[in-house]
This record gives structure tokens, sequence and C-alpha cells, in this order.
């Protein structure tokens, strides 16, 4: 799903507001997913995180024998009703959540 110049705007000043530090404008589309976002609001915020994820992939336990019969992951189930939903619930669901962030819930 991609952002517009307004929704690009209104997630950057949300983030702003949250975690209380200056953002550039370009942040969506320099960082365009949550992998990349992540690490740089975390360097922006000086907060070292935990694990990378090529440590965290080697550390990660084996597959239970349901994943590895081939049975769906919880992952795919959401991804799947993630698909099912149209733009504007998918909007909605975003904004919902960055108020509760905003709200400290």
């Amino acid at each position: 799903m991609g952002f517009d110049s307004l929704l690009s705007l209104e997630l950057r000043k949300r983030l702003e507001s949250s975690l209380r530090t200056e953002l550039p404008a370009t942040i969506t589309w320099r960082y365009p997913t949550i992998d990349v976002l992540v690490p740089f609001l975390a360097e922006r915020m000086d907060i070292a995180l935990e694990a990378e994820p090529a440590a965290e992939a080697a550390t990660a336990p084996a597959a239970t024998p349901a994943e590895a019969a081939g049975a769906p992951s919880p992952d795919d189930d959401l991804e799947s009703a993630l698909d099912e939903l149209s733009d504007s619930d998918i909007e909605a669901l975003l904004l919902a959540k960055t108020q509760q962030i905003d709200e400290g819930r």
C-alpha cells in the first residue's frame, strides 16, 4: 500500500508529535517499510536496538511440525485478511492506531 503526500505528511506529523523529534519531510519515501523505518527512528532517538534482523533469524526456533507440513501460519492469515480490506479500511485502522499511540495506549 502506498502513501499519498497528505497521508505521508500526517504520518510524519504524528510521529514527530509522539516521538518528540523532528523528522525529514521525505521520511515515507526514504524509509518505506517498517524494517527500514524502525532502525532510523531508533537512531534518531538514541535508542539501541536489541538485535539485528539477521541475528534474530539465526537464533529463530525451528519450524513446528504444522509449519513444516505446510499449514498456514498466523502471519499468512493476517496477510490474507489485510489483502481483503479496502484502502479506506486500512487507512482507518492506521489512523486509529496512531491515535492510540498519541494517547499513550
